[in-house]
């Protein structure tokens, strides 16, 4: 007696299909994990160039000595505008390079801009 051979063509058809989802399901993977690791590089891009302007800026601004002579007398028109306490004569004073009269605290305006 002989074994008479069959193909099964639903088995080898499902196992087909199977094997390309298996592929496809693959690529969803891995295109997935490269778009994450793109957004996560792309993230820690920005925040480098970001902190590089920062200490950029830090480098360029003015730092002046408070004295009677350049700002007047110590009273409340001469006050930071970020803690709104006036300028004493051992303070530090920065002046942003804008128009108009903006003096800070070096303190104040450094941690601002951080």
């Amino acid at each position: 007696m002989e074994c008479k051979k069959t193909r099964n063509y639903s088995f080898i058809l499902t196992m087909f299909l199977m094997l390309i989802l298996g592929y496809i399901y693959a690529v969803f993977y891995i295109i997935f994990i490269c778009l994450f690791i793109f957004i996560k590089w792309r993230r820690m891009s920005t925040d480098r160039s970001r902190r590089s302007e920062t200490s950029r800026l830090m480098q360029s601004i003015s730092r002046v000595k408070f004295s009677e002579d350049l700002f007047g007398a110590i009273s409340e028109e001469n006050e930071c505008i970020i803690c709104m306490t006036a300028f004493g004569p051992d303070d530090t004073i920065t002046k942003l390079d804008c128009l108009g009269k903006h003096f800070y605290h070096t303190a104040c305006i450094e941690n601002w801009i951080q």
